[in-house]
């Protein structure tokens, strides 16, 4: 029986115009109905998914910033939070990144010390609590996950100045302008194992949907994995199942297929 489910957004529960399925609020009401958590996986901040699934927030589990922090019910039930001592080496030698500004993602929001105007506009696209601060170093808050907007190209100028870290964080590129410092073990599949562990629920009760690359951790975290339609072949080859695409529905089209619903 299945016990727990997590869906990744882009590119799998959202359609390529980023819109949720009709159907979504009432699939999750009626598997909390049947004692299943519904979960999102996703590299965004816990409050934009709260605002986006406002009608059904007190029942859906929230696998956010890339794993590092796991909200349910209100309360944090998972954090992979970078230490105070690490946390300030790698913020002062990203502030020395020239044409760069530097987030830090906090389990209560999000802490900045810049006034780029562009910077700004490019940090609210993701980020729906947000706070500016003298000093990020000094944020009362556990530290998710560091990163650095480029103004430029980050693939060019920012990631590979803070690949020197790579041997102790988790250094990727997560967007044009954008590079990120996570932990090590700070992935969504890492943080469903956490869950699972955490109320008694084995791989073969857990179901598991995403698309790219940054899903692969995820989907081989439990049996019941599945590929969309549209997703990478890495990702196909590593599923045990594959859905519809994004565009179809696919994560719905699962479900209650698996659930008779």
């Amino acid at each position: 029986m299945i016990k727990i489910i997590a869906a990744d957004l882009d590119g799998t529960l959202l359609d390529n115009n980023h819109r949720l399925p009709k159907e979504i609020f009432d699939i999750i009401k009626k598997l909390t109905q049947k004692g299943v958590i519904f979960s999102i996986a996703t590299g965004r901040q816990y409050e934009s998914v709260a605002k986006t699934f406002e009608p059904v927030i007190d029942d859906l589990m929230v696998i956010c910033e890339n794993g590092a922090l796991v909200k349910y019910k209100n309360e944090i039930i998972h954090i992979d939070d970078i230490k105070k001592d690490k946390l300030k080496e790698i913020v002062e030698y990203s502030r020395t990144i020239e044409n760069s500004d530097v987030l830090f993602c906090g389990a209560n929001g999000a802490y900045f010390e810049s006034d780029d105007s562009w910077f700004l506009k490019n940090m609210k696209i993701y980020y729906s609590k947000y706070q500016k601060v003298d000093n990020i170093c000094e944020v009362d808050d556990k530290a998710c996950k560091i990163a650095v907007f480029d103004r430029g190209s980050a693939e060019k100028n920012a990631y590979p100045k803070i690949s020197i870290f790579k041997n102790d964080f988790a250094v990727a590129l997560s967007g044009f302008h954008w590079a990120d410092f996570m932990n090590l073990t700070a992935n969504t599949g890492h943080a469903y194992k956490k869950v699972m562990e955490k109320f008694n629920i084995l791989p073969d009760e857990a179901m598991a949907f995403g698309d790219y690359l940054n899903d692969l951790e995820l989907l081989s975290s439990c049996k019941y994995s599945y590929a969309m339609e549209n997703a990478l072949p890495e990702i196909k080859k590593a599923a045990n199942f594959v859905t519809k695409s994004n565009e179809e529905n696919g994560v719905i089209y699962a479900i209650k297929k698996h659930f008779d619903i």
